[in-house]
């Protein structure tokens, strides 16, 4: 699968797009794609709704960033970087983990409004993520 474009991969079905009261959009699948990788990198109820924005920041910063692959699908399933990705990336749908706190922020992330930092990446110590 690589880093194929979902649209390619899931053809006509990607069509509506995902829009909230910003100027950005994604297509369902990749807003799925993206709460999807939101819960399984920060889906823990202690995990704040802010911390959990600044993942999807992290991937839909890499799409826009010229450094990596220029789809979330791409981002996600790049060698080395998303290693649980392809725990979620090929569900067809929500994972399991995905909640209203996760879809809460996910839109956070797409909201024009929302205070994007910059951030590229991200690790974790058991307690916290670290942005960077």
């Amino acid at each position: 699968m690589g880093s194929e474009n979902i649209e390619e991969k899931n053809g006509e079905d990607n069509a509506d797009v995902v829009e909230d009261n910003s100027s950005l959009s994604v297509s369902d699948a990749d807003y799925i794609l993206l709460c999807n990788a939101v819960a399984h990198e920060a889906g823990s109820n202690w995990i704040s709704t802010e911390e959990k924005a600044k993942v999807a920041e992290v991937i839909l910063n890499r799409v826009n960033s010229g450094s990596y692959p220029d789809t979330i699908y791409g981002v996600l399933t790049q060698k080395g970087q998303f290693s649980g990705a392809s725990g979620y990336v090929d569900l067809g749908g929500y994972s399991s983990k995905v909640s209203e706190d996760v879809k809460a922020a996910v839109d956070m992330a797409l909201d024009s409004s929302y205070n994007n930092n910059g951030y590229t990446g991200f690790w974790g110590d058991g307690r916290q993520n670290h942005f960077h």
